[in-house]
């Protein structure tokens, strides 16, 4: 069972797709458990339950049409398309470019969650990443490599799903809509194509104010797959969590970027207490 867990960002997520049963009895005897550096386990269960949660995943698992759209939306797609360039690179050979686009687009992000890592650790992150797809944007007006996607595909025997993990555009490729050009490439790909169960692009964003999702959802028919959020603590993170948790909204709107973090485990609390 070790292999259906990982440790991110001191927490151990589950590495099986969002909708299979998570074996959450054996969490207490997993290794990763025991490690120090672990604070907490989080799951979700009853996936696509059918009515609304406080928590949920982003995805779509029907084929793409743009021109089944509204004609203000085809346009938007239909500029995506005219403006840009996709297609599946190998990272070691971007790598400079990638660097580039990544520090470029974290300008967008306020301070209290902006962390831009050094080139150096960004390439040892992604150099010789064979686990992942890499897809590269370029601008056919300029020739600028102007964004790049990562994407993580999981299957079994039976069914396959997409994991759209990172997206990193420039911004002065916005208005010219490479985000609308990159929602193209990959439901036509993957959905329309490849004809995987869906593509899903994470659970609800506690951390980040964007309204990503939600161009998703407008533009290309991604939906909302309502379920439950678990989380289990080891005994000295639940004390503090327990004592903290009364500050949540005193904490909440702070530039510093450890209160910031804080507030969104103690906020992911609140949400986890809304199941009960």
């Amino acid at each position: 069972m070790e292999e259906e867990w990982k440790v991110y960002n001191h927490g151990l997520i589950t590495t099986r797709m969002p909708h299979e049963d998570k074996n959450e009895t054996c969490i207490e005897n997993l290794k990763k458990w025991k490690d120090k550096k672990t604070l907490f386990a989080r799951w979700t269960s009853d996936f696509d339950c059918g009515y609304e949660t406080e928590w949920w995943y982003c995805l779509k698992d029907d084929e793409f049409d743009v021109s089944l759209l509204k004609s203000k939306r085809r346009y938007v797609i239909n500029k995506g398309i005219k403006n840009f360039d996709l297609k599946i690179i190998n990272p070691n050979e971007y790598l400079n470019e990638m660097y580039e686009v990544y520090s470029d687009s974290m300008l967008d992000y306020p301070i209290k969650y902006r962390t831009i890592i050094s080139k150096e650790e960004f390439i040892k992150g992604h150099k010789n990443d064979k686990g992942r797809s890499y897809i590269g944007v370029w601008d056919k007006e300029t020739k600028e490599f102007s964004g790049y996607i990562i994407c993580f595909k999981i299957a079994n025997s039976c069914e396959t799903v997409i994991d759209f993990q990172e997206v990193a555009v420039k911004r002065n490729s916005v208005k010219k809509e490479i985000n609308a050009a990159i929602g193209n490439y990959i439901c036509c790909k993957y959905l329309n194509e490849e004809k995987v169960k869906y593509i899903y692009d994470g659970e609800r964003n506690i951390r980040h104010i964007t309204n990503y999702q939600d161009y998703l959802i407008k533009y290309f028919g991604f939906r909302k797959a309502y379920c439950k959020l678990n989380i289990k603590y080891k005994t000295l993170m639940k004390i503090a969590i327990n004592i903290l948790y009364p500050f949540r909204n005193i904490i909440k709107n702070t530039n510093n970027k450890l209160l910031y973090n804080v507030y969104c485990v103690l906020y992911q609390e609140q949400i986890r207490r809304s199941f009960k």
